[in-house]
């Protein structure tokens, strides 16, 4: 994130929390939000939501694939108008355990403090604590050519952590209560992502349909839980991380291999010591 990004990203943090404070908030976002899904998701780009049941559990953890700038927008319209969580935190998975690659976080109500990974986690297993929940992208950066790409262990850890306890000790008694629920957007890659190859795709839709605009489908999958037997380590947690994508990649209807991530850098776990 740029400083102007960040600049911008405080003014809306200003502007939302003076409406929440105005008790508008919810009306402002029912409405900017309603006008988003009928205007551009519904009329422009007839969106399709395939899912197995209308409402996603509360609280619980989606893990979305990243293909375009506006992949919040639609998730957060999407909730508004259909799953009602009442305290939905939008997060970019690219950070690491003891790098910080600009992690920052979207809320409903504006963009939460910058801050380590573990403070990130910590952060977000407090909103799940209190009945919210949260939608992670755990490829952290927009896919180059719409494929899943590998995702950070961040999502494992978070998951780790609201279901079985500490990081530093994990209770792997303990049932998991916190279910994960994989989205993969499809068509959002070629309508709207920035980069040559999606660019590439538009001029085909073009010059074979008469329009660059691909249809919409949010493919929601089944909430669903994962075992933890092992101590925390870091190849637990890539294990972890690859079977959530995994989860994911299998909503893909091409069913494209996971691409690398040239994002990614190498991070080692270490548990904070007293």
């Amino acid at each position: 994130m740029n400083s102007r990004e960040f600049r911008q990203y405080k003014f809306l943090v200003g502007l939302f929390r003076s409406l929440k404070s105005l008790g508008l908030r919810r009306f402002f976002n029912r409405v900017g939000f309603g006008l988003y899904y009928l205007v551009k998701c519904k009329r422009q780009y007839r969106i399709e939501v395939v899912s197995p049941n209308s409402k996603l559990p509360r609280p619980c953890i989606i893990t979305i694939n990243h293909v375009s700038d506006e992949d919040t927008v639609i998730i957060q319209a999407l909730n508004e108008l259909f799953w009602h969580h009442d305290h939905l935190s939008l997060l970019f998975a690219h950070f690491n355990f003891e790098k910080v690659y600009a992690p920052y976080i979207i809320w409903v109500e504006g963009i939460s403090n910058i801050g380590t990974g573990t403070q990130v986690v910590e952060r977000m297993a407090k909103t799940i604590g209190h009945g919210g929940s949260v939608a992670i992208w755990p490829e952290g950066e927009l896919s180059r050519t719409g494929a899943l790409m590998q995702g950070f262990t961040g999502v494992a850890r978070l998951y780790l952590r609201v279901n079985f306890g500490s990081l530093e000790s994990p209770s792997f008694k303990k049932t998991p209560i916190i279910p994960l629920v994989p989205i993969f957007l499809e068509g959002v890659y070629e309508s709207l992502n920035r980069y040559p190859h999606a660019i590439a795709k538009r001029k085909q839709l073009l010059q074979r349909h008469g329009t660059s605009k691909a249809q919409w489908k949010v493919i929601v999958g089944k909430p669903y839980f994962l075992e933890c037997q092992e101590r925390v380590t870091k190849s637990a947690l890539e294990l972890l991380t690859a079977k959530i994508q995994g989860e994911i990649r299998n909503l893909d209807p091409i069913n494209r291999p996971i691409a690398s991530n040239s994002f990614k850098t190498k991070s080692v776990y270490r548990p904070t010591r007293a």
